[in-house]
């Protein structure tokens, strides 16, 4: 979701139970180019949610698919993104 103020935060709900540790998370592109939103994001516990402001700016327009990249110890995994404004 954009803030208000122009910043991307990123929600991720963990409903395993074990915990899901997250080095880095990265947006890509429909072109493929990729940008880091947050390092060093750390570890979402069981049943809890979190909540990250991207360390950048960047501008990627609402409404149009991005794929989310979770960089973990153990390899990476995709999901498909929505930008979204807030109301």
């Amino acid at each position: 979701m954009r803030s208000k103020d122009g910043a991307l935060e990123l929600k991720a709900a963990n409903g395993g139970t074990l915990h899901d540790q997250i080095s880095r998370i990265d947006l890509q592109d429909g072109k493929g180019a990729r940008t880091t939103l947050v390092d060093r994001a750390g570890v979402v516990l069981p049943g809890s949610t979190r909540i990250w402001s991207a360390s950048t700016k960047a501008d990627f327009a609402a409404g149009k698919p991005l794929k989310l990249i979770l960089v973990k110890p153990g390899g990476e995994e995709t999901a498909e993104a929505l930008v979204q404004d807030q109301p």
